[in-house]
């Protein structure tokens, strides 16, 4: 699907206000993980099941959504009821599905208005399937991705969080532990391990750890290069300056 362009700001927002009416509606949600059963279920009226999806649609399919018959499906691989450990994992693809509805599904009916062409309304609106490796993500797949991010780790939660586990929300200066688990599993430099705290955050919010320090990466709570010393201006140095005491 061509989709048109969209700025990180105007998706965060997005997920934002879906988080805020799914409050306005049916009250505060209990902290820290974002209910999103409830949002595509409740708010937004999507029905939700996992299936058998690489059977009947390929292999590496993740999920899929229907607009027409407003149904989310997400492959059985990910239900977290069976396999506990991909609970993370499973609310990302929930989550990237939601961002679809939200952001594409009015594109789609446009779509369909101006087009005089039958579609075939059994089949998915869209597959999201696994990327392949060092391949760049379509827009519409980015924009979702994105979306999922900020609705499942909206920006107060994900700060609250960090700042529960580290204790301030300074920064964490990365530099070493990336250096020693790059040299403990022989990984690519370019290729950021997934860091402590990425995993503990994600504990706390039941998100992917991968998706969790991306989010934390692009929040400016982790950074990845040790910062350049801050050099004073002018006004600065003078308000630090100390006045001797006089003899």
């Amino acid at each position: 699907m061509k989709v048109p362009y969209l700025t990180e700001s105007h998706i965060e927002a997005r997920a934002d206000n879906t988080l805020a009416s799914f409050e306005r509606k049916f009250g505060c949600f209990e902290e820290p993980a974002v209910p999103l059963e409830e949002i595509a279920e409740c708010l937004f009226d999507l029905d939700v099941r996992c299936e058998d999806l690489n059977a009947t649609h390929g292999g590496e399919t993740l999920g899929a959504i229907w607009f027409e018959q407003r149904e989310i499906r997400i492959d059985e691989t990910l239900n977290h009821e069976a396999h506990p450990e991909k609970l993370g994992r499973y609310r990302f693809t929930l989550a990237h599905e939601i961002g679809h509805w939200v952001l594409h599904e009015p594109v789609h009916q446009a779509r369909r208005r101006q087009s005089s062409l039958f579609e075939d309304t059994n089949q998915p609106s869209i597959i999201c399937r696994a990327p392949l490796p060092q391949t760049k993500k379509p827009p519409v797949e980015w924009q979702a991705d994105y979306f999922a991010g900020c609705l499942t780790m909206p920006r107060f939660l994900t700060m609250r969080a960090f700042e529960n586990i580290k204790g301030s929300r300074a920064p964490y200066i990365a530099t070493n532990e990336i250096a020693f688990l790059q040299s403990r599993h022989a990984s690519s430099q370019a290729t950021i391990p997934i860091l402590s705290i990425s995993r503990e955050i994600a504990d706390a919010l039941q998100t992917s750890a991968q998706a969790t320090q991306y989010r934390l990466i692009n929040l400016g709570l982790i950074l990845t290069d040790q910062p350049a010393p801050q050099l004073l201006t002018p006004t600065e140095i003078e308000a630090t300056y100390i006045v001797p005491e006089p003899y």
